[in-house]
């Protein structure tokens, strides 16, 4: 969350498509838009988004798109969106589609300022969102395949900088427990994240 940030300051149009106001909500948000490596960011931030991604011990880089929202109070969530698994050279192993299920852990960082100071529209959020989540796809060698997982999305904004915690990366993790687990995030300029407040 540090290059897009200009972009999205640039873009004031975008901003109004998406901010909402209400004068009933009081306090800490709870109610989010969550934004992974998706056309909503390549817009506002102009960088080509090319995944977020994750890596595993073995080498092997699951790289995840996605958006939907979620309710940090009741738990709800809903949205999804694809994924692609490759080997430590490149070849594909599996692909296909994720949904969430419910929200395990919500960490805000806040709202309103990113990782190097800039400020950003007030409803433009951070902090760690840990999501159940299903993949349907196709294993190359072993055909159809579903599994249940832990999907973690870092976003770096908070409310001041000192909100936002130092070893904090932006990024994705994947556990796909019995199968692989992709715990080490890979930062890049092509797996931005976002959360978006719609209750504030």
């Amino acid at each position: 969350m540090k290059r897009r940030i200009a972009a999205f300051v640039i873009v004031p149009l975008l901003f109004a498509s998406i901010l909402v106001v209400s004068n009933a909500s009081a306090g800490e948000p709870v109610k989010f838009r969550f934004h992974i490596a998706n056309a909503f960011i390549q817009t506002g931030t102009g960088l080509p988004q090319t995944g977020a991604q994750a890596q595993a011990d073995n080498g092997d880089i699951a790289r995840v798109f996605g958006r939907g929202s979620f309710n940090a109070s009741t738990g709800r969530a809903g949205g999804g969106g694809s994924f692609a698994h490759t080997d430590a050279d490149g070849n594909l192993i599996g692909f296909g589609r994720w949904t969430t299920t419910g929200v395990m852990d919500f960490e805000p960082f806040g709202c309103g300022v990113a990782g190097d100071g800039t400020e950003l529209p007030p409803n433009f959020c951070g902090g760690v969102l840990t999501l159940a989540v299903r993949l349907s796809g196709v294993n190359v060698t072993a055909g159809a395949a579903g599994l249940d997982g832990v999907l973690t999305i870092t976003c770096l904004v908070g409310d001041s900088v000192e909100d936002i915690p130092p070893e904090a990366e932006e990024g994705i993790t994947l556990d796909l427990p019995g199968a692989i687990n992709f715990d080490d995030l890979v930062p890049t300029d092509g797996g931005l994240t976002l959360f978006v407040a719609r209750d504030l």
